[in-house]
């Protein structure tokens, strides 16, 4: 050990120079280095860390933003596509759709829904709850409905929206007591 400090001993005697170039060095440190060489320093630096990581941020922010654009745009398109499938299903079946003036009215405030799944209509109250019966015991919400013209109609998940109630006709249409002539009563 002793002999290697004598080494550099002679080295920092025989060339002065190195000894300031390296004490410049130990003082200084590397941005003195890099400011000689032309390069930023660790301010410098710092700086341009800072802003790149703004930057990012930034994008960051930008790209949530296209996203959720896109999350939203996608479900207005599902919604305007399901509106257009019930208008769809409407259409497909409006020759099975007659609204209560057209039968002579409802006797009563009895049906309070908009929209009732019509499984047939009876004269013989009998006839009517016969049915009503077999389409509650599958679970369904039977109710009679009785008409100005004397008809008791036996309706089925009665509701004040057109999608729900196309739902439960394809639902109806596949039980065993649903007659194929099934109807929707619009209430006005």
């Amino acid at each position: 050990m002793l002999k290697c400090m004598e080494i550099v001993a002679k080295i920092f005697r025989r060339f002065p120079h190195v000894l300031l170039v390296f004490s410049l060095l130990m003082l200084s440190g590397c941005d003195f280095l890099r400011r000689a060489a032309g390069r930023p320093d660790s301010g410098e630096l710092e700086v341009l860390r800072n802003e790149m990581s703004r930057r990012m941020a930034a994008e960051r922010d930008s790209i949530i933003a296209v996203n959720a654009r896109e999350d939203s745009l996608k479900a207005e398109q599902t919604r305007i596509e399901d509106s257009l499938r019930i208008v769809e299903a409407v259409r497909a079946i409006s020759d099975n759709m007659l609204s209560a003036s057209s039968l002579g009215g409802i006797s009563g405030e009895q049906a309070v829904r908009k929209y009732h799944i019509v499984l047939g209509s009876y004269k013989m109250e009998s006839n009517a709850r016969t049915l009503a019966a077999k389409a509650s015991g599958a679970g369904y919400t039977a109710e009679l409905i009785r008409m100005r013209n004397g008809f008791i109609i036996v309706s089925v998940d009665p509701s004040d929206r057109i999608a729900d109630i196309l739902k439960s006709l394809r639902r109806v249409r596949l039980e065993n007591f649903c007659p194929e002539d099934v109807w929707i009563l619009v209430n006005e």
